[in-house]
């Protein structure tokens, strides 16, 4: 999927910006959290000094078809400034659901909660919130979240990625800071019922993260907080 947005309120926004896609698909299945990846490797050109890549090249797709609680699986999305400018560039992550809907606040909070996941502090909230408490335990989160990377690119330099690893958090009995046997039948889309396995439509059963990315030249901005409203105003 690639799209291609314009601006008109500048010139160089208008002819030196872009927007491409990288879409990470995971799914469920009984006895683990499998997880399946498509990785698209997309390339747009905004114009003959603007140009960037966005791909993950430290997915292990074999490793995350059995991602079982406690198991760690890299995943890192990063952008790469293939073009001849310096640019800034920011990520839009938006958590769906098997089918493409937008996953509900409710359901995602509850999905953030049972995953380890390595985010890089380079990359700054722009757009949306994840919220913790004194503990660093996540209390709330809206999206779609878009992050701004706080440095600028130069030609042929890679971003820190936005994260750089996934992991099911341990099974335990008691629940406290953990996945339950519970959890992991949510996450699974899975019940029991009279001894039996059974598709639960309330469950998660499987997940999307559809991962965007943007870029415009620093010509047009002073700094990367600056670059954040233009970059959060070229994602749909």
């Amino acid at each position: 999927m690639i799209k291609k947005i314009f601006r008109n309120r500048k010139l160089v926004i208008t002819t030196l910006s872009l927007v491409f896609v990288l879409l990470v698909t995971a799914g469920g299945t009984f006895a683990y959290l499998a997880a399946t990846t498509k990785e698209e490797t997309n390339v747009f050109t905004g114009s003959d000094n603007i140009r960037a890549r966005l791909t993950e090249p430290n997915w292990e797709k074999d490793e995350a078809l059995r991602l079982v609680p406690g198991k760690t699986v890299r995943k890192d999305p990063m952008i790469t400034n293939t073009g001849q400018s310096d640019v800034y560039v920011a990520i839009q992550l938006t958590f769906q659901y098997e089918d493409g809907m937008i996953m509900s606040g409710t359901d995602l909070l509850r999905l953030i909660k049972l995953l380890d996941i390595t985010w890089s502090d380079k990359w700054k909230t722009c757009s949306g919130s994840i919220l913790k408490d004194a503990s660093g335990n996540i209390t709330d989160i809206t999206q779609p979240l878009i992050f701004y990377y706080n440095e600028d690119l130069s030609p042929g330099e890679i971003s820190d990625p936005i994260f750089s690893s996934i992991r099911v958090k341990d099974k335990v009995t008691d629940g406290t800071g953990a996945i339950t046997e519970e959890d992991l039948r949510w996450l699974q889309g899975i019940k029991i019922r009279n001894g039996a396995i059974v598709d639960d439509p309330d469950g998660l059963g499987g997940f999307h993260i559809q991962v965007e990315g943007a870029a415009i030249q620093t010509i047009s901005v002073t700094d990367a907080a600056d670059a954040a409203n233009t970059l959060i105003s070229l994602f749909p």
